[in-house]
């Protein structure tokens, strides 16, 4: 199961901004199936582009590369892929993270047969200064939080988490192929349980999901880990 979106730009599922997911997101992740490559449609943001502030993660171009972008107070942190990690109606596994106190950022994209890598870069400039604040921001899963959301992702997302770590390649690896809410993890969603009603937030911290326009799939990447994943029995950690 999962959640389409990109039938109406404005698509987007809303998880609010409570204090407990301000100033603190450091790694996100989400299997997306991507059917139009359209650039500059987000999998998750905080962020508005008219006050610059937050961040966003998104596709870059038509190509199926991928960007994290991270407003600061003097040079932007801002990551974009060149080895095109994302193919057309194709599972694929996003991940981003960045270490707030550095500004430095790095990009992991894997498949439902291949563990999670961190990408290669076309432009890799860690930021300069202070991150701006994303407290004012709320976390959209799908789309940008601009006063009216115009850049919603086109395609399904299964599951998405955002953390306060900074997540390693080996713990982002497990999680790929075991979606649950683990230590330091903020918000856990898993899309379609309720159908296009609100979607939990797994962890408990009560960040649940409005869906806006975005509508049920019987998509899903689950049901295929068992048959395709080699590296390692799947137990899925949201299913226990």
């Amino acid at each position: 199961m999962s959640l389409t979106f990109g039938a109406a730009t404005t698509d987007r599922v809303d998880c609010g901004s409570a204090a407990g997911i301000d100033d603190t997101i450091q790694s996100a992740l989400l299997w997306v199936r991507v059917t139009t490559l359209t650039g500059g449609r987000n999998f998750i943001s905080k962020r508005r582009n008219a006050s610059a502030d937050g961040w966003r993660f998104s596709l870059l171009g038509t190509a199926g590369d991928i960007s994290y972008f991270h407003e600061t107070s003097l040079t932007n942190a801002e990551y974009n892929s060149n080895n095109t990690p994302v193919a057309v109606n194709v599972w694929t596994f996003v991940a981003a993270t960045i270490t707030r106190a550095t500004l430095v950022a790095d990009i992991y994209a894997g498949t439902l047969s291949a563990p999670a890598a961190e990408v290669t870069y076309s432009a890799e400039t860690a930021g300069t200064g202070t991150a701006t604040s994303d407290a004012s921001r709320w976390l959209y899963i799908g789309n940008l939080d601009d006063a009216t959301p115009a850049q919603a992702l086109q395609g399904q997302i299964a599951c998405a988490a955002v953390y306060s770590s900074v997540l390693t390649l080996a713990e982002i690896v497990d999680w790929q192929f075991n979606p649950r809410a683990g230590a330091n993890c903020l918000g856990f969603w898993c899309f379609g349980f309720n159908g296009a009603g609100a979607q939990a937030d797994w962890t408990g911290s009560a960040n649940d999901g409005t869906v806006n326009g975005a509508t049920f799939s019987t998509q899903s990447p689950f049901g295929t880990f068992r048959k395709v994943q080699q590296v390692r029995p799947v137990t899925f950690g949201m299913l226990r």
